[in-house]
């Protein structure tokens, strides 16, 4: 049986060329698109240093360019990675009581390790970890620095399922959005 390749979802790839987008699957890239082990390799910091995944608002019309699309103002909710393959932070962007929310998602804590315990009223007050993104830098605590290996099988389940597995650690970073 082959794969179903009707795009589902829009990948955009932000990088020095600007912002490139992806309607996935494909007839080149049929199934989960995180079906390899490690589907952010791409991103290396220099050439690219962010991708945001999003379902298509519609279905999908047979126009792989997307032209039904205003990515200047889609999508507005999202998961998003930014930094390289090694570094990399994960967020996603929610509307929550009204406004949209920016989140950084972290691995639950499994132990204890520089300042992260089980208990969340033990971290440290300030994130501590530096992920540069393109010519930016974003401040998270340590399980909140994900790899490409780490990251790619959640991005599975949500990608086949339509939501973040349980056990990941939600922590609102203070971007606040107006409903358009």
């Amino acid at each position: 049986m082959s794969e179903d390749s009707t795009p589902t979802h829009v990948q955009l790839v932000y990088g020095r060329n600007g912002r490139t987008s992806f309607a996935l699957p494909d007839p080149l890239n049929p199934g989960n698109p995180f079906a390899k082990s490690s589907a952010f390799t791409h991103l290396d910091g220099r050439k690219a240093w962010a991708a945001v995944w999003a379902p298509l608002p519609a279905p999908f019309d047979g126009d792989y360019r997307l032209p039904g699309i205003d990515f200047d103002h889609w999508p507005e909710e999202y998961l998003q990675v930014g930094g390289r393959r090694g570094r990399m932070t994960f967020e996603a962007r929610r509307l929550i009581d009204g406004s949209f929310r920016q989140l950084a998602i972290g691995r639950a804590a499994r132990g204890s390790w520089k300042g992260v315990t089980q208990d969340p009223g033990a971290r440290p007050a300030e994130p501590e970890e530096e992920v540069s993104i393109g010519q930016h830098s974003v401040w998270v605590f340590p399980h909140e620095v994900w790899t490409s290996a780490q990251i790619t099988p959640v991005f599975r389940h949500w990608f086949e399922h339509g939501e973040l597995p349980g056990g990941l650690t939600i922590r609102d970073i203070g971007l606040e959005y107006g409903q358009n």
